[in-house]
C-alpha cells in the first residue's frame, strides 16, 4: 500500500486539473489549507500529474504530500465501466464519489 494512502470517507477529491492549476500557481499549500484532513486524490489522477511533470511542464513535487486513496474493488469495476473518453483519473474519481 502507498505510505500516502488515505482512508477518507468523505473525500474532497482534487482531480489533474486542480493539482495542475494549483501547481502552476505554487499554491498547492492553499488547497491543503482549506481541507487539511480530507483533501486527497487516486492513484490514477496522480500518474497522470506526473506525467507532466516529467516531460518538465509541471513542479514535480508540488503533491508529494498529497494523501491518496486506494479504490475499493466495486469502485475500481465502475471507473473502468465509464466511459474512455473520460481519463482514468476522472474515472476513478467519479467512481470514489458515488461510492463514498
Amino acid at each position: 500500500m502507498d505510505p500516502n494512502a488515505a482512508i477518507v470517507t468523505r473525500p474532497v477529491l482534487l482531480d489533474n486539473t486542480v493539482l495542475t492549476n494549483f501547481a502552476l500557481v505554487d499554491r498547492a499549500d492553499l488547497v491543503m489549507s482549506l481541507w487539511p484532513t480530507t483533501a486527497c486524490s487516486t492513484v490514477p489522477v496522480l500518474a497522470e500529474y506526473r506525467t507532466g511533470a516529467a516531460r518538465g511542464l509541471l513542479p514535480p513535487d508540488a503533491w508529494a504530500n498529497l494523501p491518496l486513496v486506494i479504490l475499493t474493488e466495486k469502485e475500481s469495476v465502475f471507473a473502468e465501466s465509464l466511459p474512455p473518453r473520460l481519463g482514468a483519473g476522472e474515472r476513478s474519481c467519479l467512481a470514489v464519489a458515488l461510492g463514498r
